[in-house]
């Protein structure tokens, strides 16, 4: 996903560091940490774009059930007799199909879609035994394909995404009613949580 910062390159690497202590390079056990946290991040953005996928598509389906209900033929009659039904109606109708054209629902459907789709294929590789650097370039391409990320989704992906691979050991984000409830609408790019062991 699209990183909120990106760390400094070092001045001397981990390996630099490790050689000069007396070490030959990362231990075994660091590339399974270092093997299992890539796991993480492929299936931290799949899950994001699931969910924003969803999430659209349904607001696309309200969205034109909406305007075909509320443009019926009975609901036009029936404004001829309440004349104010009709005129809220009328308005109801034109906001709703400019909300759908202004936010393309169904275009960044299909785009999340799409996303959500190379990852996992991403994820299946890695598990496959395809080299890392080969994925992590992959990866990387998909990147700047991405649209801005939505900070409170993104939390609940890396919830998902954490409790997948980590178990009860990975320390969840509390994410509050609110935030919940807004999390498609506002892109929260500052938001801070709290940890929580719950799922």
């Amino acid at each position: 996903m699209d990183k909120i910062s990106e760390p400094a390159a070092p001045a001397v690497t981990p390996s630099d560091a490790l050689v000069a202590a007396g070490h030959a390079g990362p231990t075994a056990g660091d590339q399974a940490a270092a093997a299992k946290g890539f796991r993480y991040e492929l299936m931290r953005s799949a899950i994001y774009h699931d969910i924003r996928a969803d999430w659209l598509g349904r607001a696309n389906r309200w969205s034109l059930f909406l305007t075909l209900i509320l443009g019926s033929g009975a609901v036009a009659a029936l404004g001829a007799q309440l004349p104010t039904l009709g005129q809220v109606s009328g308005l109801f109708v034109a906001a709703v199909s400019a909300l759908s054209l202004v936010w393309d629902f169904s275009g960044q459907a299909r785009t999340h879609t799409d996303l959500k789709r190379q990852f996992y294929r991403l994820l299946a590789d890695l598990e496959d035994g395809v080299p890392p650097e080969k994925v992590r370039a992959q990866e990387r391409r998909l990147f700047a394909e991405e649209p801005p990320a939505l900070r409170v989704v993104m939390a609940m992906a890396e919830n998902w995404a954490g409790g997948a691979i980590y178990g009860d050991d990975f320390d969840r984000h509390r994410i509050g009613f609110f935030r919940r409830a807004t999390a498609h609408f506002f892109p929260w790019a500052d938001a801070a949580f709290q940890p929580s062991r719950k799922p």
